[in-house]
């Protein structure tokens, strides 16, 4: 046993070494290699024409198991197009900067491929796979993705924009904080494992998407506020989508939730709570916070104050929420007397079995 101990980092080492070699070498292919070099020329020229579907196919490579190989593929928007092609076409210059628009993407590996910065807009992705690849800062919209897997890598910017729809989307361990989101559809999705502190869900339908790992400081709408269709760009085709909320169906069984913001009528009569028992559903806001002053007003305790003021606070055109005790106990670990943490425990606890036996506070669906 001690024996494996001390190899085992010697192995996890060797492995991430050849990683490294492998991106290396599958980036640096389509700047060093001729053949390679014309197909990045090719692909290039075919996102910046008129036509849907990549007609070259019988002049590209393919991975073991059958995807179109375009891994390691630069085309960030700040690319130095003359590194990548020995030719001086003028439209790959002057377009190297534009949009990736009204393509059709099926059955291809962009593993550590990098376009970030990009706007890619009406395109559709069926089949695809993202592996560690780089999407930093991307303008993702009115696309379409099926049966597609994010993995690892950085996908974030603003998504979603005029009402992307994903379908069966897996986003395992994927780096998406501080994104923006503009009404995307989520249908049969998981997110596992992924950074999503900062993110959020402007609008955004979900239906059967799960949750696994940790949610922190994710913010859940279920609808853009009505103050910013002055200056939006999609009317008046997003006018009938602006208003439409549905039940927020989202399974966070096996979610660790925390820092949690709920606002502009996000219904959450659908959602699963952890199933650890740490979190609690509020149907009705006003109601527990009408109990909880009447209580504040019979004992004067600080814990009772924090809770109107921090975890049950009233946000724009909301009335349901979600109570998370490991907010909760976090501060009371923090914030107060360590002779006063057993007692403020207790209190918590003592609140939380009042409002549930007055059906003011509920375990979730």
């Amino acid at each position: 046993m001690l024996r494996e101990r001390k190899n085992n980092p010697v192995i996890i080492y060797h492995d991430g070494v050849m990683r490294k070699k492998m991106e290396k070498k599958i980036i640096e292919r389509w700047r060093n290699d001729p053949a390679w070099k014309l197909r990045w020329e090719r692909i290039v020229l075919w996102i910046f024409s008129e036509d849907e579907i990549v007609d070259i196919a019988e002049d590209m490579e393919y991975t073991p198991n059958g995807y179109l190989d375009l891994r390691g593929f630069p085309f960030n928007a700040y690319i130095a197009v003359q590194e990548h092609t020995n030719f001086q076409r003028d439209e790959l210059l002057q377009n190297s900067g534009g949009p990736i628009a009204n393509k059709r993407f099926e059955k291809i590996d962009f593993s550590y491929a990098d376009l970030s910065g990009r706007l890619i807009y009406k395109c559709k992705f069926y089949d695809c796979i993202f592996e560690n690849t780089m999407m930093r800062d991307i303008a993702e919209t009115k696309n379409i993705f099926v049966n597609c897997v994010f993995r690892k890598g950085t996908y974030g910017g603003s998504l979603g924009m005029g009402e992307s729809s994903y379908r069966n989307v897996q986003f395992q361990s994927v780096k998406m904080q501080r994104t923006q989101m503009w009404w995307p559809d989520f249908e049969d999705c998981l997110f596992q494992n992924c950074n999503l502190k900062g993110t959020d869900f402007g609008g955004a339908h979900f239906k059967n998407v799960k949750f696994i790992g940790k949610i922190e400081g994710v913010w859940f709408r279920g609808k853009m506020p009505d103050r910013y269709k002055k200056n939006c760009k999609w009317r008046p085709e997003i006018d009938e989508r602006w208003d439409q909320v549905f039940p927020m169906e989202a399974d966070f069984a096996e979610a660790t939730l925390s820092d949690l913001t709920i606002s502009d009528l996000c219904d959450l009569s659908e959602v699963i709570l952890p199933g650890d028992g740490s979190c609690y559903l509020i149907p009705d806001l006003d109601a527990v916070r009408a109990n909880i002053n009447i209580r504040l007003k019979k004992e004067e305790k600080k814990l009772l104050k924090r809770l109107l003021e921090y975890y049950l606070v009233k946000r724009e055109n909301q009335n349901m929420e979600i109570l998370c005790l490991n907010d909760v106990y976090r501060e009371i670990r923090e914030d107060f007397a360590p002779d006063e943490q057993q007692e403020n425990y207790d209190l918590c606890k003592e609140v939380c079995n009042d409002l549930l036996n007055k059906r003011i506070l509920t375990l979730g669906t």
